[in-house]
């Protein structure tokens, strides 16, 4: 998955209370942080699926 992507699915599923910033390494700067272990299984599954993209192809 791509990190736009992800932070356009990100920012829509959370309606826009969480910001996300790509970084120029392609990290995920995400504001305010999440509390994966609190947070619905689709938004888990959105994270993983995100994780599991090799770095170079996100």
């Amino acid at each position: 998955m791509l990190a736009t992507e992800f932070k356009e699915r990100l920012e829509e599923m959370t309606r826009g209370q969480v910001e996300v910033s790509i970084c120029d390494n392609k990290d995920v700067l995400m504001r305010p942080a999440i509390n994966w272990n609190a947070a619905p299984d689709f938004a888990n599954q959105l994270l993983r699926d995100f994780l599991d993209t090799p770095r170079e192809e996100r």
